[in-house]
C-alpha cells in the first residue's frame, strides 16, 4: 500500500472516531479544503482551524451519525483520490450509500488540499438544503 493511501485511510479512521489529535497531525496548518455546493458544509475553507470548525458542525446538522465507507483509494507521491459511499439522515431526508470522491494533495506527508465532489450533486444539494 502506498504511503499516501495509508495516510488517507488513517485520516478517515480518525475522522470516524473523532480523533482530532490524529487529524491535527495528518492535516497541514495551511490546508485548503473545498466542498462543492451551497449547503452548510460547502465552501472554501483555508487553514486547519476553519476546516475543523466546519467539521465540528456536522453532528448538529444530522439526525444520526455520518457514515463514510472508503470504497477505494488511488494514490501516487503527490495525490490520493478516495472513492467513498456516504450514508446520513437529515430532516427526514436520506443519503444512502451516496458515491463521491475526495481528491487530496499531499505535501510533506500531510494533507495540503482537499476537494470533495459528490457523485450526484443534485441529490447532495437536496440533502443539505434548508
Amino acid at each position: 500500500m502506498h504511503r499516501n493511501e495509508e495516510l488517507v485511510r488513517h485520516g478517515f479512521t480518525a475522522f470516524d472516531n473523532g480523533d482530532m489529535a490524529a487529524l491535527d497531525q495528518l492535516i497541514a496548518d495551511d490546508v485548503v479544503w473545498v466542498v462543492q455546493g451551497t449547503g452548510p458544509i460547502s465552501g472554501r475553507f483555508e487553514g486547519k482551524a476553519a476546516l475543523f470548525s466546519v467539521w465540528a458542525t456536522i453532528p448538529g446538522l444530522l439526525d444520526g451519525p455520518l457514515k463514510q465507507e472508503v470504497v477505494e483509494v488511488f494514490s501516487d507521491d503527490e495525490v490520493a483520490v478516495a472513492v467513498t459511499e456516504t450514508t446520513a439522515e437529515r430532516r427526514g431526508r436520506h443519503l444512502e450509500r451516496a458515491r463521491g470522491v475526495i481528491v487530496f494533495v499531499i505535501k510533506d506527508q500531510r494533507v495540503a488540499q482537499g476537494r470533495v465532489i459528490a457523485g450526484d450533486p443534485v441529490a447532495d444539494e437536496e440533502f443539505w438544503a434548508g
